[in-house]
């Protein structure tokens, strides 16, 4: 409760994968987290910022999932990125180097 900093996984698939592999997916998304679950854990937790880590995305765009837990939770939350770095501080934590370009 109230952590500078939450570090947690994510996992989305789109819809039409889901229908189209429903066993092998609904396995595999039983063992990650999906958006609209972090977000819920965010406005429960209340930290100050939350860096979504191991992130997996299956047929969806990290910047549409990235969306679904915004709709839900005003918190700040960014997807992280390899060699991100992130500074947290008596005034907040932020991210001070973006990291690599990725594909999600």
């Amino acid at each position: 409760m109230g952590a500078d900093l939450l570090l947690h996984h994510v996992a989305d698939t789109s819809n039409k994968l889901m229908k189209k592999k429903l066993k092998r997916f609904k396995r595999i998304m039983g063992h990650h987290t999906w958006p609209h679950k972090i977000a819920k854990i965010m406005n429960q937790a209340k930290p100050k910022f939350t860096a979504l880590t191991h992130v997996l995305m299956f047929g969806e765009k990290s910047a549409k999932s990235l969306a679904k837990i915004k709709k839900i939770s005003s918190l700040p939350v960014v997807m992280w990125q390899d060699l991100m770095e992130i500074m947290v501080s008596k005034n907040g934590s932020k991210v001070v180097k973006q990291g690599i370009a990725t594909t999600h």
